[in-house]
């Protein structure tokens, strides 16, 4: 289970090793990483059997419910007996194992919290302001490394649990303390092997505001869990500012209509009907006449919507009434109980303190978290809450729900839901009226707040209440969980009027946008004529495509026509198609192991000053995939008569990628990893400006084992100069990717004469 936040980051469980390819910064100061100093004396509550467990803390280190430091002394000394289930956990003072130290004779052990339900975590932590010579800031790079241990004396396991495992993690505050984002490392859990100590990393960027980062050993665990997890040697690098952003996609082709726009202003709590007529009598919605999706509702800016061409247009209000929906927020209440709001089977109203992640909120500090109960039937857990209402009222519920990676929604059945019903006097159900059902007939993405709308029309007769639920549905064979947060409910009632509405002829302009974590934006761009006064780019490399060797429904070759290969102990064949092509029948496929680096590249004179481009597509499938530490990236180096290797230009203003320095200095392509995609062709690019004393530009596809394994396919390269396309203006504001398509309008007469295309900067 991964979690995606801000920054640019990627995790691994292998042996650390840094490549000729990096150059990481000095350790920052983590003090006490494998807990040989001692810190205070402390007393834990009195364990099932009323013993007082007395410990000895790591210097350094602050622990939280569960979190001990252990020794390896003979014999083993401590003991903790679970009061729910009677589970003894044997040598908290010492282990009696020599086992449970990665070096030295301490480590850090945790287990449990065993709340019913989940993420709870136990731990210690340790927080920093400072690293060498700087201060915690925005975009620097954090990397947290360490061993963890599954021993087989009190080994992970469970009866029952929804979540057993340890992880480090790195949570990132502002200067008042206040969580901005975590990044979880590998979950070690109950598969992991026994008396193994397995290296971890994690790697996160701090998003803006940041002054403090703080560093967790944890270890998450229900009621039925089991065990408990070592963590030994722990290090902290920050490795400077983040690299940059990855490079953007290939031009996006931008659609493209004529017709009319349609703006108009609005008020929260107000719902909205565009509309179009010929004759000034008859009136159509410009929108979809399903029953959903009749009202937009009012936000209090001005909303546009685009219409083909008719001859007249208004707007329909209708004023909407807000009911007094109690404690929508969750933020009252006692324990795990929210006030206003009756709570059955498994709800429980939970705060970021209980969870250790700030991300548990849409909002203040809690939310609603619903799950199973997962019986042999479908069954419900959720929260309700009763308003009056009465017949022909129209109402909408509006909210924010969940899927939290560290508990995602699993399984064929489970889903989340909010529904508004029906009661009358009585309380018995008059109607029911259910929304979207996330996780399974609508997607619910990882670590998202998706907004969520129910609208109940027209109350039956007989109405006199209207109960809104928030629920999580599911039964045996489903797994996860749904958090809720933010809930409002008002009656778009009232009487029809019509408002104000702007109405202009224009072209709208639309295109796909990649999600807010790649990074990606967006400048639309137009130009009178398609009349240019300069020479397109042209690619210089041989066989870009590996077509040359190719030879459909044949075994892989040797011969890569065109390229001077460097095999360097690995393997470098020409790939023929029904084997994975981006486009053709051939790519270039390397495979390597160890600490091999087989290379490809040709070789092109330059001079200093010129802007030389390098980019492609790279592919790692799920059958050979890339292993522990081995990437893959495309490379521009510079050489001059001599062929001695150049630095890149310092402040490059053309640099696309990472710019690298010393023996194997160079402009590099954002890397292709273990962690990258699977099955999915990933675009990558470099560029950037010759240095002087440069005679000649080499290009290559590289693969790095890194010590580990896997194999990377090629295809579509090509190496340019890039050449200005001038006449093109810039149409509005840079747009941010936001995984969705976005459109513009232009509002022009004469759209007959005016071309439009959409820019990745």
């Amino acid at each position: 289970m991964e979690k995606h936040v801000m920054g640019i980051f990627w995790r691994a469980c292998v042996v650390l090793t840094v490549s000729a390819f990096t150059a990481p910064a000095a350790n920052a100061q983590l003090l006490n990483g494998s807990f040989e100093s001692p810190g205070t004396n402390f007393i834990y509550q009195p364990d099932a059997n009323g013993v007082i467990l007395t410990n000895t803390s790591a210097a350094g280190w602050t622990p939280f419910e569960l979190g001990f430091r252990t020794g390896t002394n003979s014999p083993s000394s401590g003991t903790y007996t679970e009061a729910d289930f009677g589970y003894t956990y044997p040598g908290i003072n010492n282990s009696g194992s020599a086992t449970t130290a990665h070096t030295g004779s301490f480590a850090a052990r945790l287990f449990g919290p065993f709340s019913n339900f989940c993420c709870t975590a136990s731990g210690l932590f340790q927080t920093i302001t400072n690293s060498i010579n700087q201060a915690v800031s925005n975009n620097q790079v954090w990397v947290f490394s360490g061993y963890g241990l599954n021993w087989s004396g009190d080994p992970l396991a469970s009866f029952g649990a929804d979540a057993n495992f340890g992880l480090i993690q790195i949570q990132f505050l502002d200067a008042g303390g206040a969580p901005l984002g975590t990044t979880d490392g590998p979950h070690l859990g109950t598969d992991t092997p026994v008396d193994t100590w397995i290296s971890c990393t994690v790697t996160a960027t701090a998003p803006a505001g940041t002054a403090q980062v703080t560093f967790f050993v944890l270890h998450v665990g229900m009621t039925g869990a089991l065990g408990s997890i070592f963590w030994d040697d722990l290090s902290v690098t920050n490795i400077g500012v983040t690299p940059p952003p990855p490079p953007p996609p290939p031009l996006e082709p931008a659609g493209i209509r004529a017709g009319v726009q349609v703006c108009w202003p609005t008020v929260v709590n107000t719902s909205y009907q565009p509309q179009y007529s010929d004759d000034n009598v008859v009136w159509v919605n410009i929108i979809a006449t399903n029953a959903a999706q009749q009202l937009l509702p009012g936000d209090g800016t001005t909303n546009c919507i685009f219409s083909t061409s008719h001859k007249f247009y208004r707007v329909v209000q209708t004023p909407g009434t807000v009911a007094a929906l109690l404690n929508g927020g969750f933020e009252s209440g006692t324990s795990n109980q929210a006030t206003s709001w009756i709570q059955f089977n498994n709800a429980f109203r939970l705060g970021t303190n209980d969870t250790q992640f700030g991300i548990t909120v849409h909002s203040g500090g809690f939310s609603l978290q619903t799950y199973g109960p997962f019986g042999t039937n479908f069954d419900a857990s959720g929260a309700y809450q009763d308003l009056p209402a009465s017949a022909g009222q129209n109402w909408r519920l509006t909210g924010y729900c969940l899927n939290w990676q560290n508990n995602q929604l699993s399984g064929p059945d489970g889903f989340a839901k909010a529904e508004l019903q029906f009661l009358d006097s009585t309380n018995g159900v008059i109607a029911t009226i259910e929304g979207s059902h996330f996780g399974t007939d609508v997607p619910f993405p990882l670590d998202t707040w998706q907004f969520f709308e129910v609208d109940a029309s027209n109350a039956p007769a007989g109405t006199a209440t209207v109960r809104v639920y928030v629920l999580h549905v599911g039964r045996a064979g489903d797994l996860g969980s749904v958090w809720w947060d933010d809930l409002t409910i008002y009656q778009p009632i009232g009487s029809s009027s019509t408002t104000t509405s702007t109405v202009q002829p224009a072209v709208q302009v639309y295109w796909p946008t990649a999600s807010p974590t790649n990074g990606i934006n967006y400048q639309v761009q137009s130009i009178p004529n398609l009349v240019f006064t300069n020479v397109p780019a042209v690619n210089v490399l041989s066989n870009a495509g590996f077509e040359a060797s190719a030879v459909s429904n044949a075994a892989d070759t040797s011969a890569v026509a065109g390229w001077i290969l460097s095999p360097s102990g690995g393997t470098i064949t020409t790939s023929s198609s029904p084997n994975p092509t981006h486009t053709g029948i051939g790519a270039m496929r390397m495979t390597a192991a160890g600490g091999v680096v087989p290379v490809a590249l040709q070789v092109f004179s330059a001079s200093p000053g010129q802007v030389w481009d390098f980019q492609g597509y790279l592919l790692q499938t799920n059958s050979a995939p890339l292993t522990g530490a081995a990437f893959a990236l495309l490379k521009i180096v510079w050489q001059d008569s001599a062929n001695n290797t150049l630095n890149p230009v310092p402040g490059d203003t053309n640099l696309l990628g990472t710019a690298v320095t010393g023996q194997f200095g160079g402009i590099e392509a954002a890397h292709v990893t273990a962690g990258s995609s699977l099955n999915t062709w990933l675009f990558c690019e470099a560029r950037g400006t010759a240095p002087s004393n440069t005679t000649q530009v080499q290009v290559l596809p590289i693969l790095v084992a890194n010590g580990s394994s896997g194999t990377i396919r090629f295809d579509d390269l090509s190496a340019f100069q890039p050449v200005s396309t001038f006449g093109w203006a810039n149409f509005g504001p840079v747009f941010p990717g936001n995984g969705n398509t976005n459109q513009v309008f232009d509002p022009i007469g004469a759209n007959r004469q005016k071309f439009y295309r959409v820019f990745t900067p």
